[in-house]
């Protein structure tokens, strides 16, 4: 069930607050790429968190945690203009779970992508249908590799030294893209209507362990 995420609250501020501070720190070079990156992370975890609270009922508590960035869908307007993408966190706890989607501007001034909102949504374990796992070949990828390779033909009179290069590259993300697709588990629904929930990189340590909860839970609940 789809649910209004919070407007404001003093955590939700602090932890915008937070990213802006870190986002300027790397602009300045007061933080490495690699641990601007780890700290954004940690303080998007808590943000979510901070946007579940007010849904909470008296001592339920996060079991459970996912996080992912599900990558571009289409090819980028500009390879040089960064972009955001969309992520989500799937927080589970003792009585449901939260899915939380929204923009994930990976480096400062990533332009947003137009009509993709953030959403809240929840599901108790009782309306869970089933797990359902499932595939996605990386079409984004085969695109970029193919207009690398394309390029590399095209200007190979240009570029006699790199030309073997780019397409090496090139064909290397077609290949990736065909043969190594993404893959994703469905959490299905028993109410009629409710598209099922993907949830990426489930074969991560935290996918594992978030999936394992919600399964144990939910055949729990059908007891």
């Amino acid at each position: 069930m789809r649910i209004d995420p919070p407007d404001s609250s003093p955590e939700v501020e602090d932890l915008k607050a937070g990213l802006a501070a870190l986002a300027e720190k790397l602009k300045v070079g007061d933080v490495t790429p690699k641990r601007y990156a780890k700290a954004r992370q940690e303080l998007l975890a808590r943000l979510g968190r901070a946007k579940i609270a007010p849904r909470l009922e008296a001592n339920e508590t996060v079991t459970a945690e996912h996080h992912w960035v599900e990558g571009h869908s289409k090819i980028p307007d500009s390879v040089l203009k960064e972009t955001a993408q969309i992520a989500g966190s799937l927080y589970a706890t003792d009585r449901r779970l939260f899915l939380w989607r929204f923009q994930d501007q990976g480096v400062p001034g990533a332009a947003l992508l137009e009509g993709a909102e953030e959403t809240l949504e929840e599901r108790w374990y009782r309306d869970v249908e089933s797990l359902a796992p499932g595939r996605k070949w990386r079409w984004g990828e085969v695109a970029a590799g193919a207009v690398i390779a394309v390029v590399a033909l095209v200007l190979a009179g240009h570029l006699r030294i790199t030309t073997y290069f780019l397409l090496a590259i090139g064909l290397f993300g077609v290949l990736h893209g065909l043969l190594s697709p993404t893959r994703w588990v469905a959490v299905a629904s028993r109410t009629p209507g409710e598209k099922p929930w993907a949830v990426w990189a489930a074969r991560t340590k935290s996918g594992r362990e978030l999936l394992r909860e919600v399964e144990a839970r939910t055949r729990s609940e059908r007891r």
